[in-house]
C-alpha cells in the first residue's frame, strides 16, 4: 500500500514561516536593547546548573539556555534576539496548523497570515523576552486542544499524538514564564466546558489530559525554590492598572495599535474597537453556526487568560501588555474565522484585502517608528568621552546591564548610589563585585564622573551627592539626552579639592 503525502500540509506552513522569518529578521538589531533584554543576556551568563541551583532570576532557565546558544558576551543584539525571530516564525508555522484543525486549509492559510504580519507577534519576534516562547508552547497546547474536542465525539480516549503534542507544548510553557500557570488553568477551564455540553464524552478525554499537564508541572519543581527567593524582590513601581486601561492594552493585541504612529492614536483605537467586534464575531457565529465545541473553547481562552492574570494582579502587580501577549493568536483566529464564514468569494477576498492593509500597516508603523531605551547611543557617546580615571555613576544597580552589553571590555568603573538603602558602592572591572565605595585620605576621587539615569532621575542636579560621597565639589560640564535616558558629566572642580 502506498502513502500518499499531502504536500500543502508541509510546505504550505514552511513558506510561510520562512516569510515570517525574514520579516522578523528585517532590522532586527537596529534599535536598541533596552533593560529586559539587558537582564536576558546577564542571565544567559550562567550555565545550566547555575540558574537551577542559584538564586538568579525569577523565571525559569529554559529561555536563557536557548538564548547562550546563540548569544555571547561581546556578541550584538542580532544575536540575543535571534532565538526570538526564528520562535516568532515557528508560532506562524503552528498558527498554521491551528487554523486547519480548526476550520480547515482556507481558515489555516487566512490564520497564518495574519498572525504573519501581526504588530504583537513582530514585537516580541524581536524582542529578547520570554513572551514568544511562552506563545509557542501555548501554541502547542491550542492545537492538542482543539484537536480532542473534535476527536471526542467519535473516540473513546485522546489519541496518543494529542497527548505527546500537550505534554511538549505544556513543558515549554511552565519552563518559560511563571505566568503560564494562568494559561494552563485557563485552558483546562475552557476544554472541560467545552466537553461539558455535550454529554456522552468518554472520561479518558477528562483525566488523560490533567494527568499530562500535571507531570509536565512537576518537571519545574526543582527549580521552583530558587524562584520564589528570587521573587523576593519587591518593585515598588509596578501599578496594577484599573480596569479601563486593562482593557485598553487587551484590545492591543488584536493588531492595530502601531497605526497610532501613522494615523494618531483616535485612529488606532477606532480601529481596534473594529477588529476587536469582528474577532468575536467570528467566533460567535462559528458558536452558532458551525462547531459549538470548538467556539466555546476559543471565546474562553479570548477572555479567561487576561482576566486572570489582571485579577491576580491585585495581588502583585504585574506587567498587563506582555503577560497577555500569547492571548493575541486567540484574536487572530477569531479574525480568521470572521473571514472564512464569508461565502461570496469576491467579499472574502475584499474582507482579507482590507485587514493586510490594517495589520500589514501596523506592523510598518512598529518597525519605521517605535524607539525603545537608547542604550546604543549613549553607549556610543560614552566611548567617545570617557578617559583614564573616570566613572560611572547609576542611581539603579540594574543599569549595569545595559551598559555592559555594549561597552563589554571597555567598561569603566562605575559607582552605584542607591538613595533609599543608603548605599554606595562600586565595581571597577566587569569580572569584579560590587564592593563598598570608601574614599580612603590621600586617594584623589575620579575626575570625571559621567550619571546616567532614566526617565529624567539621577542624571540632573548631582552635585551635593557628588560632595557627599567623594567629598569634593564637581561641576556640570556636558549633558546628553536620548529617549528615555540621558548622562550628564561632572568634572571635579580642580580649584577646591579637600582631600
Amino acid at each position: 500500500m502506498k502513502v500518499k503525502w499531502n504536500y500543502s500540509v508541509m510546505l504550505s506552513p514552511m513558506l510561510f514561516g520562512l516569510f515570517a522569518l525574514l520579516l522578523r529578521l528585517y532590522n532586527l538589531d537596529e534599535k536598541s536593547i533596552w533593560m529586559d533584554e539587558a537582564f536576558t543576556s546577564y542571565h544567559s551568563t550562567f550555565s545550566a546548573y547555575e540558574l537551577w541551583t542559584q538564586s538568579i532570576t525569577t523565571k525559569p532557565p529554559l529561555y536563557y539556555l536557548l538564548t547562550s546558544l546563540f548569544w555571547s558576551p561581546g556578541d550584538g543584539a542580532f544575536a540575543l534576539r535571534l532565538p526570538d525571530a526564528i520562535l516568532g516564525s515557528i508560532s506562524v508555522m503552528l498558527s498554521w496548523y491551528l487554523g486547519r484543525a480548526i476550520a480547515g486549509d482556507r481558515a489555516a492559510f487566512v490564520l497564518a497570515l495574519f498572525v504573519l504580519l501581526s504588530d504583537v507577534n513582530l514585537f516580541y519576534s524581536q524582542e529578547a523576552r520570554h513572551y514568544i516562547l511562552l506563545s509557542v508552547g501555548w501554541l502547542l497546547l491550542l492545537l492538542s486542544l482543539v484537536q480532542m474536542v473534535k476527536s471526542s465525539d467519535n473516540k473513546d480516549k485522546p489519541c496518543r499524538s494529542h497527548l505527546v503534542l500537550m505534554a511538549v507544548g505544556a513543558i515549554i510553557m511552565v519552563h518559560s514564564h511563571p505566568i503560564a500557570m494562568h494559561y494552563l488553568v485557563a485552558s483546562g477551564i475552557a476544554y472541560f466546558s467545552a466537553l461539558f455540553i455535550r454529554p456522552g464524552c468518554n472520561r479518558r478525554f477528562f483525566y488523560q489530559p490533567v494527568i499530562v499537564v500535571l507531570l509536565a508541572g512537576v518537571s519545574v519543581l526543582p527549580w521552583l525554590p530558587v524562584g520564589f527567593e528570587s521573587a523576593s524582590t519587591n518593585f515598588n513601581w509596578l501599578k496594577q492598572p484599573g480596569a479601563g486601561k486593562a482593557l485598553f492594552e487587551y484590545m492591543m493585541l488584536f493588531g492595530s495599535s502601531s497605526l497610532a504612529f501613522l494615523a494618531g492614536k483616535k485612529f488606532a483605537f477606532v480601529v481596534s474597537l473594529f477588529l476587536v467586534a469582528l474577532s468575536v464575531t467570528g467566533i460567535l457565529y462559528w458558536l452558532v453556526r458551525r462547531d459549538r465545541r470548538t467556539a466555546l473553547l476559543l471565546i474562553l481562552l479570548m477572555l479567561l487568560p487576561p482576566l486572570l492574570i489582571w485579577l491576580t494582579g491585585f495581588f502583585e502587580p504585574m506587567y498587563m501588555l506582555r503577560t497577555i501577549m500569547p492571548s493575541h493568536l486567540i484574536a487572530m483566529t477569531g479574525l480568521a474565522l470572521a473571514m472564512t464564514v464569508i461565502k461570496a468569494g469576491w467579499l472574502r477576498i475584499a474582507g482579507v484585502a482590507v485587514l493586510i492593509v490594517v495589520l500589514g500597516g501596523s506592523s510598518y508603523g512598529y518597525l519605521s517608528h517605535y524607539k525603545k531605551e537608547a542604550w546604543a547611543e549613549l553607549s556610543v557617546q560614552l566611548k567617545q568621552t570617557v578617559s583614564a580615571g573616570a566613572a560611572v555613576l547609576v542611581c539603579e544597580e540594574y543599569l549595569y546591564h545595559p551598559l555592559y552589553f555594549y561597552l563589554h571590555e571597555e567598561m569603566p568603573a562605575v559607582i552605584d548610589l542607591n538613595h533609599r538603602k543608603r548605599r554606595v558602592r562600586i565595581r571597577q572591572t566587569p569580572a569584579d563585585q560590587w564592593q563598598p565605595l570608601y574614599l580612603q585620605p590621600g586617594n584623589r576621587p575620579p575626575g570625571v564622573i559621567h550619571v546616567i539615569g532614566r526617565y529624567g532621575r539621577c542624571a540632573e542636579r548631582m552635585e551635593q551627592d557628588l560632595f557627599a560621597i567623594m567629598g569634593n565639589e564637581y561641576k556640570v560640564i556636558d549633558h546628553w539626552q536620548g529617549y528615555k535616558i540621558s548622562m550628564a558629566t561632572y568634572e571635579i572642580n580642580a580649584n577646591i579639592y579637600t582631600r
